[in-house]
């Protein structure tokens, strides 16, 4: 058998197409799926506060002593603070033997304003509220006992973020 030009051309074009053909069809199945994922939410971190009051010791029915305070985010995240109370903590006598009760001493706290709508801290940053904006201060009053216990005392204050 004799091949031609034209017989050859035919045997390739028929192979070329039959090979093309049978890699272009293929066969699946329609399916769907589900699958499950979860992420673990970040807990706040406590603020930390750092006070101060200004002035010379206080006394009986003395002046009232400013006090600033700064507040201090230590989280890696922002977090948002609307609100700051501070209170008379422990008073320790000058020697430090006797922890006092502030029924004797009677120091309180005018409590420092908060600008409306607090603070919101960056990651890592401490706000200064200074004694002219907090308008905070700590007096220690008289109440007609003798306070002389509380000559000299350490008076720790303490702060309550939220």
């Amino acid at each position: 058998m004799r091949f031609t030009k034209t017989k050859i051309a035919v045997a390739v074009a028929t192979t070329a197409v039959v090979a093309l053909g049978s890699t272009a069809a293929y066969a699946y199945f329609t399916t769907g799926g589900s699958g499950t994922g979860s992420a673990t939410a970040g807990v706040a971190v406590p603020l930390t506060a750092t006070i101060t009051v200004a002035g010379p010791a206080l006394v009986p029915d003395g002046s009232a002593h400013e006090l600033s305070f700064s507040i201090h985010n230590p989280a890696s995240f922002a977090q948002h603070a609307s609100s700051a109370v501070i209170s008379v903590g422990t008073i320790v006598a000058a020697d430090g033997t006797a922890t006092l009760l502030n029924t004797l001493c009677d120091f309180s706290v005018v409590q420092p304003t908060i600008p409306s709508g607090g603070f919101t801290f960056t990651a890592g940053q401490t706000i200064a509220v200074p004694a002219s904006a907090a308008t905070g201060a700590l007096v220690m009053t008289d109440n007609n006992t003798n306070q002389s216990a509380c000559e000299g005392a350490t008076v720790s204050l303490t702060a309550v973020i939220s």
